[in-house]
């Protein structure tokens, strides 16, 4: 157990980048138990298994949960992404495969809302403005 909630607290402090020791906090405040579960167990035994590593894992997490309407966790998980090492392209391109699995509609519009928040507005150049409203049959 020790070595798992080593490895989670690692990952956690990566993930969370400089907040990190404020959502802890938060965290124990709000549930101890829960807490002390979720680094050992949650972020030590699954998210820090060697298969994948934690940018692609990050990924993972936020394609889930764009279309949950979850923006708190949300907004954590695409700075987490950018702190294991993704970049904001990367995360928007993400988004626009996620969304349109769900026809960009109202599962998506909050997320989006959620992505400009944390990334700023994405401006599209001609090319990719023509081949989105191809893809969209405009």
């Amino acid at each position: 157990m020790p070595a798992f909630r080593k490895r989670g607290q690692e990952l956690f402090d990566k993930i969370y980048g400089e907040k990190s020791a404020q959502v802890d906090k938060f965290a124990k405040a709000n549930s101890p138990d829960l807490a002390d579960w979720a680094i050992a167990e949650g972020y030590g035994r699954v998210l820090s298994r060697p298969v994948l590593e934690a940018r692609q894992r990050s990924l993972c997490i936020v394609a889930a949960l764009i279309p949950l309407d979850v923006t708190p966790q949300l907004k954590g998980h695409i700075q987490g992404a950018l702190n294991t090492g993704s970049t904001a392209d990367q995360l928007w391109k993400l988004f626009d495969v996620v969304s349109r699995l769900f026809t960009e509609g109202p599962e998506t519009r909050g997320a989006k809302r959620t992505f400009e928040d944390v990334l700023g507005k994405i401006v599209m150049s001609e090319e990719e403005f023509e081949e989105d409203r191809r893809w969209q049959g405009l």
